[in-house]
C-alpha cells in the first residue's frame, strides 16, 4: 500500500538512510519550530527495502561532485538560524558496491 511517510534526518554531510525500494521524497523541511529536519516520502508498505545516501549541505559551503548530487529540498530548522540544503547521491549501485 502506498502511503507518505515521515523521516528524521541526521544533520551531518553525508549519510544514508533505508528506505522502501522506489520511495519518492516529497521534501525536506523542519517541521514546526523544532530543530528537526525531516523528509516526507510517498512509499510502498510492501517493498523491501534499499539503501539511499544524501549529502547535506550549508549554505556558503563547497560543493563536491555536483553532477552525481540530486537536488531535493532546503530545511530552515530553528526559525531559519541555519540553513541546509539536502541532495541525493545518483550514483547506479554498481558504482556504490565497487567502493565497499
Amino acid at each position: 500500500m502506498e502511503t507518505i511517510f515521515k523521516y528524521p534526518v541526521p544533520i551531518t554531510d553525508k549519510f544514508s538512510m533505508e528506505l522502501p525500494e522506489g520511495a519518492e521524497i516529497l521534501t525536506f523541511q523542519a517541521q514546526g519550530y523544532s530543530s528537526q529536519s525531516c523528509i516526507w516520502a510517498i512509499v510502498n508498505t510492501n517493498t523491501k527495502k534499499e539503501t539511499r545516501y544524501f549529502n547535506i549541505i550549508g549554505t556558503g559551503h563547497p560543493i563536491e561532485n555536483r553532477k552525481n548530487l540530486k537536488y531535493i529540498g532546503t530545511s530552515l530548522p530553528a526559525n531559519g538560524i541555519v540553513v541546509w540544503h539536502l541532495f541525493e547521491e545518483i550514483k547506479s549501485n554498481s558504482i556504490r558496491k565497487e567502493k565497499k
